[in-house]
């Protein structure tokens, strides 16, 4: 054999081993995002892995919040600006380093479920409330109040605690004006 054929062959081989051990390697790191070495994985979907919770998730379908650090979510209240639904609750024990995962608004795609915070008709703008949970957008109020609208309502809730079908949205703000203004 000519010296020329075992380089080539070499050669093939060199390329075949590359071309099946690169895309392993990158495919590995799609949607991982490093910062002092914790990780939030984010998959195609809009859904979002955070490594702990500042405060337990004490029931399912709560609106988060982005936490203290990166890696973090906390419990959206009504004047902070939302981030997602934690479909899931923190563990029993209060184990708040266990990954909690998030449907990122903007990014999720078809309807999910969320907390309304007290009756919610269908096709109703939807904000966060207290705990995590959703309630409509006010009319009027005393005061110019500006609120984050997350979704609309694609079922009902009667009650707090209710479990409800939203169309979530990309979060925008919109400012209620006072009564006689």
């Amino acid at each position: 054999m000519s010296p020329m054929f075992i380089f080539g062959i070499f050669a093939a081989l060199v390329l075949l081993l590359a071309a099946i051990t690169v895309p392993a390697f990158t495919a590995a790191r799609h949607g991982q995002f490093f910062a002092n070495s914790a990780i939030v994985n984010v998959d195609g979907n809009g859904m979002a892995t955070f490594a702990s919770a500042d405060n337990a998730f004490g029931s399912r379908y709560l609106i988060a919040k982005r936490g203290t650090v990166a890696t973090s979510i906390d419990v959206c209240g009504a004047s902070d600006t939302p981030l997602g639904i934690v479909e899931d609750e923190t563990p029993s024990d209060g184990d708040l380093t266990y990954p909690l995962v998030c449907a990122l608004f903007g990014a999720i795609k078809g309807t999910r479920r969320a907390q309304a915070a007290a009756g919610i008709a269908i096709d109703a703008l939807l904000v966060p409330a207290a705990g995590g949970q959703l309630q409509t957008l006010p009319a009027l109020g005393e005061a110019a109040v500006t609120y984050w609208v997350v979704g609309k309502a694609f079922t009902a809730a009667t009650a707090q605690g209710d479990q409800i079908a939203i169309i979530p949205l990309g979060p925008y703000q919109i400012t209620v004006p006072a009564v006689g203004h």
